[in-house]
C-alpha cells in the first residue's frame, strides 16, 4: 500500500504533533551525543507551547514546514534570516528533524528544499545552518552540497558540545 506524503507549511494546529516529533527526534538523534539529563528534561507540553508561540508570532521571512505521511507529521524544517549576524550568510536553516523510521526516503531532502525555496522567494541567495559535530546528519548536509564554514560550542546541561556551521553560498544551485 502506498503512503501519501506531503510537505506543507506548518499551521498553529500542528503544534502538538510538531512537539511530539521535536522531542522524539531529539531523543532518537542525540542519545550519547547530548547529556541524558537534558534529553530526559524535554517535555511535550513545553515544546507545544513553544511551537504555538513560533507559529502564532512568526518573524518576518521565517518559514516552517511539515512532512506528513498519511496525515501524521513525521518531520519538520524551518528557516529564515540568519540569527548570529554572520557577515557571509543572510539566510539560515534553523532546524530539520525527521523521525528515524522515515529517514532515507527523500523526505529530509524535500524538507530542506522547502526552506531553500522559501528563502529564495524572500530574496535570500545563500544560507547556513548549525549542526552538532557528532550528529549523523552532518553527512546528509554534505551530500546536499553544504560546506563546513564555521565552528562554535553549544552549552547544554552544563556540557559544551562542538557545533559546525555549514554554508551554501548559492541557493540557486541547490535543487
Amino acid at each position: 500500500m502506498n503512503q501519501v506524503t506531503t510537505i506543507r507549511s506548518a499551521t498553529l494546529e500542528d503544534a502538538p504533533q510538531l512537539s511530539r516529533v521535536h522531542v522524539d527526534a531529539w531523543r532518537e538523534t542525540y542519545t550519547s551525543i547530548v547529556p541524558q539529563t537534558y534529553l530526559d528534561g524535554l517535555a511535550y507540553q513545553t515544546r507545544t507551547e513553544r511551537w504555538r508561540r513560533i507559529l502564532s508570532e512568526p518573524q518576518p521571512h521565517d518559514g516552517n514546514f511539515v512532512a506528513e505521511v498519511d496525515g501524521q507529521i513525521v518531520g519538520f524544517s524551518g528557516g529564515g534570516k540568519e540569527r548570529q549576524y554572520d557577515p557571509e550568510f543572510s539566510g539560515e536553516l534553523y532546524a530539520l528533524y525527521l523521525l528515524k523510521t522515515h529517514q532515507g526516503k527523500g523526505l529530509g531532502r524535500r524538507l530542506f528544499n522547502a526552506v531553500v525555496e522559501h528563502l529564495v522567494s524572500h530574496g535570500y541567495s545563500n544560507m547556513m545552518l548549525w549542526v552538532l559535530r557528532d550528529n549523523p546528519a552532518v553527512r546528509f548536509y554534505e551530500h546536499l552540497g553544504g560546506v563546513r564554514v564555521r565552528e562554535q560550542e553549544l552549552e547544554l546541561a552544563g556540557e559544551k558540545l562542538p557545533e559546525w556551521g555549514y554554508g551554501w553560498r548559492d541557493l540557486g544551485a541547490v535543487r
